[in-house]
């Protein structure tokens, strides 16, 4: 799949490869908060579960849906319990993500399975977002 996007958006000149990125935002900020001792794929199942509440709150993405994906997600990549340090650190990380400009934080959220968004995120909306670690 990841091939077939890159293929038809090599330079990234048609907003494709955006798609690529679900989770990452929240990921990347988690990696270097925990000095990158946290596996790049648990970082992204935080990040997914992020963007999916994330959606749910802006409106994308039913809230039940979320919830049904939400159990999926923490079933199938078990994201581990975040240490304190990591949990207090990472938001101070957002600023550096690769997908920032001039406009601000972005993030690619839900609008349904499949269907992915690239939205304006403040800091604060990402950092609501992330859950904790009993799923509330």
């Amino acid at each position: 799949m990841k091939a077939d996007v890159v293929s038809r958006d090599p330079d990234e000149a048609l907003g494709l490869r955006h798609t690529l990125n679900l989770g990452h935002t929240v990921a990347h900020a988690l990696e270097g908060a925990s000095g990158y001792r946290m596996r790049h794929g648990e970082a992204v199942a935080w990040g997914l579960l992020a963007a999916l509440r994330l959606s749910a709150v802006r409106g994308f993405l039913p809230e039940r849906t979320a919830i049904r994906i939400e159990g999926l997600v923490r079933g199938l990549l078990k994201p581990p319990p975040l240490p304190g340090a990591v949990r207090r650190g990472w938001p101070a990380l957002l600023g550096a993500d690769k997908k920032r400009n001039r406009g601000g934080l972005r993030d690619v959220l839900l609008e349904g399975p499949g269907r992915p968004r690239l939205e304006r995120v403040t800091a604060e909306e990402l950092v609501a977002s992330l859950p904790d670690e009993g799923g509330s």
